[in-house]
């Protein structure tokens, strides 16, 4: 966890564990109230977007593929059971293409 975000989950993380030392890290909530509280974040951060929390998981595997293109890390840290599943996170545009050549050490 402390890899991910630059290590920002894991003050969450403490924050939390103390309160809920059970199995699970986090209160659970259904799907329902975890897409109100992102409604509310939403708002609250001025984005005028429909936030749910499939966006934010599609999001995250996203980004995680745009930064790493491993789709392997991305079933791991994802759950997928199958590969193809994580293939769907791998987008190679044009832009994408281009700004790794650029970056590369020839």
């Amino acid at each position: 966890m402390s890899l991910l975000f630059g290590g920002k989950a894991v003050d969450i993380i403490k924050k939390y564990e103390e309160d809920f030392p059970e199995k699970y890290l986090f209160p659970r909530i259904s799907n329902q109230k975890a897409n109100l509280k992102l409604k509310l974040v939403a708002l609250l951060a001025k984005i005028n977007k429909v936030l749910t929390f499939h966006v934010s998981r599609h999001t995250f595997g996203t980004n995680l593929a745009a930064a790493t293109s491993d789709r392997f890390l991305i079933k791991e840290l994802m759950g997928h059971a199958d590969i193809k599943t994580s293939m769907v996170y791998i987008h190679t545009s044009q832009e994408q293409i281009r700004n790794k050549l650029r970056n590369t050490d020839w």
